[in-house]
């Protein structure tokens, strides 16, 4: 009996310290939860293979190569106030590739989304896998800029309908409140529709 006794202590024991491990692990968990990519501001999966996000915060970005991407394509301009200094040797280090398209907010050019295609081009084959280990993620302060050139994409090359592509922006930003941008992406729509 003496040693039931003992064998349900050690198992109490046993119990209660791996729940206050698993407290102790729950608690830690939203600290180490903002290091995920999906964390950044305005982030979007609109395909397995593809996300867009607004600025990745460096830690984020060390966790890129962990979370499966191979390449990051970045449409803020080098001196915008929410640009990561570092972020292509962050990214480079990690043996990613890295790709910066500045685009002006105030003025998206056909040249800036025709490089973009190009480089998207460059993955296809990727981002029309279904491996988990294969992704890119296209990001710039927001997730406007990003939301936009890639919806055009997808619409182009992926067979989005203009609903798509318009559900898809609207969920991160409003396009009818900015003319010039509602202008291009129509513009390219019709261009890619010819």
């Amino acid at each position: 009996m003496k040693k039931l006794t003992l064998t349900f202590i050690s198992l109490m024991v046993l119990t209660a310290t791996t729940l206050v491990q698993a407290q102790n692990a729950a608690s830690a968990q939203p600290d180490s939860i903002k290091n995920r990519v999906e964390d950044a501001y305005n982030f979007r999966r609109p395909t397995p293979q593809v996300h867009t996000s607004g600025v990745i915060n460096e830690n984020q970005l060390t966790n890129l190569k962990a979370e499966g991407y191979i390449a990051v394509i970045n449409l803020l301009p080098k001196k915008n106030d929410n640009a990561i200094a570092n972020e292509k040797k962050i990214v480079k280090e990690q043996g990613l590739s890295y790709h910066n398209i500045q685009v002006d907010w105030e003025n998206p050019t056909a040249k800036d989304y025709a490089k973009f295609a190009k480089i998207m081009d460059s993955y296809k084959k990727a981002i029309t896998s279904s491996d988990p280990t294969q992704k890119v993620i296209v990001h710039c302060a927001a997730n406007f800029r990003a939301s936009a050139f890639f919806s055009l994409y997808a619409y182009k090359n992926l067979r989005w309908s203009e609903g798509h592509v318009t559900e898809s922006i609207n969920s991160v930003w409003a396009i009818a409140d900015y003319p010039t941008w509602d202008t291009f992406i129509k513009n390219k729509m019709q261009e890619s529709a010819l």
